[in-house]
């Protein structure tokens, strides 16, 4: 797998865990890179599951696979009040399209932060 652009990424699994200032750094993150691109739809599906500590990321990226195979990114489940501040396109309804890439992001305690590029 080589280096992708961020103009490549069709779709973000963000780990959004309804914490104010941890939603709101993930966020902040994310538009920093996708700043000067397209931004990409985003859902998170912390709000189907619940939060399976540290199966979370795991759970997080077999759902990206069925995103891609399916071409459908599942809706954010109780996404009611979005927070001004963040601009990131989130997905309220399931959406249908040409998913081929995806970046699945998880935090864990501590600040043990990563992202995975799926495609």
């Amino acid at each position: 797998m080589g280096r992708y652009e961020s103009t490549a990424v069709d779709h973000v699994n963000a780990h959004a865990t309804s914490t104010p200032i941890g939603d709101a750094r993930e966020a902040e993150g994310l538009e920093s890179v996708f700043a000067f691109t397209a931004t990409p739809s985003v859902t998170s599906v912390m709000g189907h599951l619940g939060h399976a500590l540290g199966g979370a990321g795991a759970i997080e990226a077999t759902v990206v696979v069925q995103t891609i195979s399916t071409d459908i990114a599942p809706p954010t489940a109780n996404y009611e009040t979005p927070d001004p501040d963040c601009k990131m396109p989130v997905l309220t309804e399931s959406c249908e399209g040409d998913i081929e890439v995806v970046v699945s992001t998880s935090a864990g305690f501590g600040g043990i932060n990563a992202a995975l590029v799926l495609e």
